[in-house]
């Protein structure tokens, strides 16, 4: 199932995308960006924003997350 970027729920594993290789813990939302915690392996970049460190940032609206059964 899909959920909107306005319906994550912190603490919540997702899909990062639709290949379904790459799952985020859903840790918050900031002012212009949600945050997700992948893991030490991730292939995602980390963000430097501060408060945020180590998290993976998506700022750009997408058709939304799947959330990990």
């Amino acid at each position: 199932m899909i959920v909107e970027r306005k319906d994550l729920k912190v603490g919540t594993k997702y899909f990062m995308d639709e290949s379904r290789q790459e799952v985020g813990q859903f840790k918050g939302r900031g002012v212009d960006s949600i945050y997700f915690d992948c893991g030490p392996n991730s292939s995602y970049y980390e963000t430097p924003a501060k408060g945020w460190e180590g998290l993976i940032a998506f700022m750009a609206e997408g058709l939304g997350f799947e959330e990990v059964k």
